[in-house]
């Protein structure tokens, strides 16, 4: 069977957001890290929030 690309990426999406937004927090110190993680305030990490929401 022959998937593009565009249905691999739509099918993985969610696998893929979590994977990018784990290896973002990990460019950050563990205390800034753990504290974005557990926000639930999207204007505080609009970015995070909008992307996993996506």
């Amino acid at each position: 069977m022959d998937m593009k690309l565009k249905d691999l990426l739509e099918k993985k999406k969610s696998t893929i957001l979590q994977r990018w937004f784990e290896a973002i927090m990990a460019t950050y110190p563990a205390d800034t890290s753990g504290f974005l993680k557990k926000q639930k305030d999207m204007f505080l990490i609009q970015w995070g929030i909008r992307s996993l929401r996506e």
